[in-house]
This record gives structure tokens, sequence and C-alpha cells, in this order.
């Protein structure tokens, strides 16, 4: 707040607002800092950990570690990302969500079928144009196959599909969200 032009008995008031604010200003970038210097400090136990999971006999238990690997790496880069947004403004390119998705897919394809499913890869054109973040979308597309690959049930097809204008759908053969949560949920 600006201390000039006020009355000299509120000046007081105004410097222990500012001196408040600065305090919750350096409170938050060390915040920031932490979290980007958390995640950053992650990635290397958990590439080392999912190498040494990958040498481990098949079994299910190894499955599911690697699943839950997989979890804390998505964790760790989601972390980086909020880093990273906060950091900038988004900027709004020109993506393929083909390519977008058939990438997607085949980064996840291993872990579908490790957990017991098929995985398929569905685009209704060659090329789907959209504007938007390429980061951001290519992380919720990996959030949603994760999600099927949770809470699918362990059976069927995880199927991704693009489709003009500029939609992407992710479908599993899973129980789905009871009725009774679906209001929270939406």
């Amino acid at each position: 707040l600006p201390a000039e032009h006020i009355p000299a008995e509120i000046v007081p008031l105004v410097d222990a607002i500012n001196d408040a604010l600065s305090r919750l200003d350096e409170g938050y970038a060390r915040h920031k800092r932490f979290v980007a210097d958390a995640a950053h400090e992650l990635r290397t136990p958990i590439a080392i950990l999912n190498t040494r999971l990958e040498s481990l006999p098949q079994s299910s238990d190894k499955i599911r570690l690697i699943e839950d690997v997989a979890r804390l790496s998505i964790l760790a880069e989601q972390m980086l990302d909020l880093q990273r947004l906060d950091g900038s403004r988004a900027t709004f390119v020109a993506i393929d969500l083909v390519a977008l998705g058939q990438r997607v897919v085949a980064d996840l394809a291993p872990f579908a079928i490790a957990a017991g499913y098929e995985i398929s890869f569905e685009p209704a054109t060659k090329s789907v144009e959209a504007l938007g973040d390429k980061t951001a979308l290519a992380r919720a597309l990996t959030n949603l196959v994760q999600n099927a690959i949770q809470h699918g049930g362990r059976r069927g097809v995880i199927r991704v599909r693009v489709l003009p204008p500029a939609n992407i759908e992710v479908a599993d053969q899973g129980p789905g969200i009871p009725m009774a949560q679906r209001a929270h949920v939406f």
C-alpha cells in the first residue's frame, strides 16, 4: 500500500500491512522453490526404482509396484508442470490431438498391458487440430488413461478416441463411478 499522502497516525498500520504482505510473498516464493526442487529431486530416485523393478521376475506384485511408481512419476511431473505454469503465461499453440493421443497411448501401453488390459487408439481422422497448451493437454490425457488403468477392473479394453472438432474420449470397461458419488465428482 502506498504510504504517501496518508495521515501520520495511519502510517504504522500501512507499514505493518506492507510488512505482512512482504513476508507472505517471501513465504509463497520459498514454498514454490521447495515444490520445484522436491519434484526435480524425486525424478532420479523414481527412475532408479523403475529400472530396478523392471529387472524383477514377472508377478502381480511387480505389476502393482510399477503402477505405483508410475503414479509417483506423474505426481512429480505434475508438480513441475504447476511450477512451469505458474512461472509463465500459458501459450496456446496449434496442436495435433491425434499425434498427442498417439504419444500418450504409446507411453502408457506397457502399463495398461501389464495391468491386464488391451489398449486401443482410434483416431477418427489422420489429424485433429486444436489450440491449447500442449503440456497441459498431454498431462490431462495421461491422467485420464492412468485413471482407466487404475480403476477399470483390470480387464477389457481401454479405448482412446480422437474426434473432430477437438474431442478426446477415454473409455474403459470398469464399473464406473457409483451413482451416489457422481454429483460430487461432476
